[in-house]
């Protein structure tokens, strides 16, 4: 009985601890559990990027279940994402210290400390961290970007060789090596170091040929290029480095035979043909020789003949074809460009002006209305559509276009006083002098040396009779500031022939006769008046039936002619 109630006791007492131990293992399970809910919730948040919400809930998590690395690493990943650097620099440094082996808590760690510009500290997590993971490439350029900061490059360079020796060569660990070489001014020491890349990627000849080029050892590196062209004729890149190599060096025979060789290829791409052309391009000097301008013009023909279609190609032969004094053949090669590209800018311009060379009023007309459609804004084509419009004698259709290129010119100066001058010649022919008047003298009032002023206004002093010694002190000065046009010194003449100095006038005019390239039926039929009123009528006739000669149109020098006389 006594062993019976004894066991009885035993048993009840082992029931009772077993209860207790059961009711002890729910409660820390319940609070395991708690913690886990409260730190998904801060996942939850940091997730959605509510950080503020994210890292009240890490703190709480802490402060009620205790500090874990997880929770003091995710912490620190909302402050820093909350731009709280130093406190999450304290918490992954907390992170750490409890799990000194953890990889990832090393890393951020170190990505912190580097921000914070703790670099001694940054290099020392980064190396704890590539102990554990040797593979880690950020890691080690990360220390790579220390010892850079730090001014120590041969560190740099050690680590990356033990990057190297982890890993393998690879072209990021070779070019950063060859970067420092070349801050440290070792050329030498850098091109020996891609030459291990060169051997497993044939390409990184562009690379080390660019080390060379860089550091003005041009006959270096076209050897290698050329080298890599022998090994693989394929091998565009290496052409179009080549050929900027010779253009660099000026070498007009190497780009030529770059362009050669590339052209032999009719399967390499425009773009590679086109920038060699450039280069070649680029070594003939305003004073080019024949034989090279014929090369060039040779050079573009083929190029067209194998892509027709590329604008570029014919900028080019025009602006040979120019050099080359061909004009007429050059602004139609500029209009080819325009047809494969109406966006090239240069190309209207260029069209434009060599209409107003060549005289070519009527084309001029319809190139400058083509370039103020694709161009409406721009000041200096609506300026040509009236200057053509001028001479083609659309007057009304020339003040238009005048106008509109006043509104849209906003600061060029010169441009406005051309465009008032022009619209001043208009107002003259159509009678209305006081609005002509009043138009030059606002030009020449803000530039007095004005060509275009000077020579129109002083005609219509002259002519009209409105102020014959004004007249005469604007051409002077024109004569005497813009000396090389034969117009000027008609002009000239003519306001002497008005005055009635007819000696002068005729002196004047031999001038003009002899500066006047193109022959101009203007200047030999005011030769004419003037020796009629000389009374040289024979040389008269002679000198308007030269006018008749350049303008066959002109009814009023046959009239001249036929009668001998000038009808007042």
């Amino acid at each position: 009985m006594r062993i019976l109630i004894i066991f009885l006791f035993i048993s009840s007492i082992a029931f009772g601890q077993s209860a207790v131990d059961e009711t002890q293992d729910q409660k820390i399970e319940a609070k395991e559990l708690k913690a886990e809910q409260s730190f998904t919730e801060g996942m939850k948040f940091y997730l959605i990027e509510d950080y503020l919400k994210a890292q009240e809930e890490f703190k709480k998590n802490i402060k009620v279940f205790g500090e874990s690395g997880s929770s003091l690493f995710m912490l620190s990943k909302t402050e820093l994402a909350l731009n709280l650097l130093e406190s999450a620099l304290i918490s992954a440094k907390k992170a750490s210290d409890l799990e000194k082996d953890n990889f990832f808590y090393l890393q951020h760690l170190g990505n912190i400390q580097f921000k914070s510009s703790q670099y001694k500290d940054a290099a020392l997590t980064t190396k704890k961290a590539l102990k554990i993971k040797p593979n880690y490439v950020e890691g080690y350029l990360n220390l790579v970007d220390i010892y850079l900061i730090e001014g120590k490059e041969s560190d740099a360079i050690k680590t990356l060789e033990d990057m190297e020796t982890s890993m393998g060569a690879s072209e990021q660990i070779t070019q950063a090596k060859q970067a420092i070489f070349l801050k440290q001014n070792k050329v030498d020491a850098a091109l020996k170091e891609g030459k291990k890349m060169v051997k497993s990627d044939p390409q990184y000849v562009l690379q080390q040929s660019t080390i060379l080029i860089s550091n003005n050892r041009f006959t270096e590196a076209a050897q290698m290029l050329k080298n890599a062209i022998d090994e693989n004729p394929s091998f565009m890149e290496a052409y179009g480095l080549l050929s900027e190599t010779y253009a660099k060096q000026n070498n007009k025979q190497g780009t030529k035979d770059v362009l050669k060789s590339i052209l032999a290829q009719s399967s390499l791409p425009y773009a590679l043909k086109a920038n060699a052309l450039g280069s070649f391009f680029s070594t003939l000097k305003s004073g080019s020789q024949p034989d090279d301008l014929n090369d060039a013009l040779s050079f573009c023909d083929q190029i067209i003949a194998q892509h027709p279609d590329e604008a570029r190609t014919y900028v080019y032969k025009a602006d040979i074809l120019v050099k080359s004094n061909r004009l007429l053949e050059g602004r139609d090669a500029y209009l080819n460009a325009i047809k494969y590209d109406k966006g090239i800018f240069e190309a209207w311009l260029a069209v434009i002006e060599l209409d107003v060379k060549l005289r070519k009023f009527n084309e001029l007309v319809k190139h400058s209305e083509k370039a103020t459609e694709y161009y409406p804004n721009h000041a200096y084509f609506w300026y040509h559509l009236g200057f053509a419009q001028l001479q083609t004698k659309s007057y009304d259709d020339a003040l238009i276009s005048f106008e509109e290129a006043q509104v849209l010119n906003t600061n060029n100066k010169e441009l406005r006083h051309h465009i008032n001058a022009s619209m001043a010649e208009i107002y003259h022919l159509r009678g209305k002098l006081e609005k002509s008047i009043e138009l030059f003298e606002i030009v020449l009032a803000e530039n007095p040396n004005n060509e275009q002023a000077l020579n129109n206004y002083s005609l219509l002093l002259a002519i009209n009779k409105k102020n014959i010694e004004k007249a005469m002190t604007l051409s002077e000065r024109l004569v005497k500031l813009h000396p090389g046009q034969s117009a000027n010194f008609d002009t000239y003449a003519w306001v002497l022939y008005q005055k009635g100095d007819l000696a002068k006038a005729n002196e004047i005019i031999d001038l003009a006769i002899s500066k006047d390239k193109d022959g101009s039926d203007s200047i030999f039929e005011h030769k004419g008046d003037i020796l009629f009123k000389l009374g040289q009528i024979d040389n008269a006739v002679a000198a308007w039936k030269k006018a008749l000669e350049l303008n066959k149109s002109n009814k009023k020098l046959e009239n001249k002619i036929k009668d001998r006389t000038i009808i007042e």
